[in-house]
């Protein structure tokens, strides 16, 4: 992992040196101690704050296309659960998977009312689903140490799993 961060994100942060100041969001607060750095909760949108939650029996998916080609076999295994699939902006059903085009109040009501997420372990949706208590299963590699390392991070916190490659 540390050869990762150093190849990857810490070019990205040193680039950021000259700026007088630099916010940065995260799941919790480090113990840095910089007066250019200052760390805050992770923004979470506004219909997320005021969702009801409940659990229908059903898994919210949420990848680009390129990465659900991975994942799309594994979870076609799991024959007696249902998954809502966001990602291909097509509306069909194959087997267990249901496919939903964009729609932003239907991917709230379907996240605020799943069971669990499935995420490439982005920030934002992590941070939400966290907010909603919604456990978490990320699936990256470690070539996107940012989102590998979200990852990381909710395993030992306890709010997810993550694995470089989808397994059943």
């Amino acid at each position: 992992d540390k050869l990762m961060y150093y190849s990857t994100e810490k070019p990205i942060l040193t680039a950021f040196k000259p700026s007088n100041h630099i916010f940065i969001t995260y799941y919790f607060k480090p113990g840095v101690k910089e007066k250019k750095k200052q760390f805050f909760g992770p923004l979470v949108r506004e219909n997320f704050i005021k969702s009801r939650t409940s659990d229908s029996g059903y898994h919210l998916v949420y990848f680009p296309e390129l990465e659900l080609k991975k994942m799309l076999p594994v979870l076609k295994k799991f024959k007696n659960e249902k998954f809502i699939v966001y990602g291909t902006n097509k509306k069909k059903t194959e087997g267990n998977l249901e496919f939903a085009e964009n729609s932003n109040e239907q991917f709230y009501y379907d996240f605020a009312n799943c069971s669990s997420v499935f995420s490439h372990g982005g920030i934002s949706l992590t941070s939400e689903a966290i907010m909603l208590k919604k456990p978490i299963y990320t699936f990256s590699s470690k070539e996107f140490y940012e989102r590998y390392f979200n990852g990381s991070i909710l395993g030992k916190l306890g709010f997810g799993n993550i694995e470089e490659t989808p397994t059943y």
